[in-house]
């Protein structure tokens, strides 16, 4: 069952602040209370600028049977187009595989 509001998921965590530790190909790294959360970006590298100082990134909480993801953005807007268009696919993929039309 998935929980949608304002046209996009709705999703547990608005945004995290914390210190930039580390960059990857895949993900950043933020440091927060002690912990390191492993968020998902478009483009890690844009968070570039931003290593070692504290930063406020947008959050999205994807939950799956197998995965829990945390996507992260650099304003709110990116992250409302993410949720848009996230939905539109998630949605297509479930009503596709319930009707068997893909493949």
């Amino acid at each position: 069952m998935n929980l949608f509001l304002d046209g996009g998921a709705f999703s547990l965590y608005e945004y995290i602040k914390g210190t930039v530790t580390d960059i990857s190909p895949e993900y950043i790294v933020i440091e927060t209370g002690h912990i390191g959360y492993q968020i998902i970006t478009g483009n890690p590298f844009s968070f570039s600028s931003l290593e070692g100082k504290e930063t406020k990134v947008y959050l999205y909480q994807h939950v799956r049977e197998d995965n829990i993801s945390l996507f992260g953005f650099q304003t709110s807007e990116e992250r409302y187009l993410f949720k848009k268009i996230a939905w539109r696919v998630w949605n297509w993929t479930e009503k596709c595989i319930g009707d068997y039309c893909c493949g």
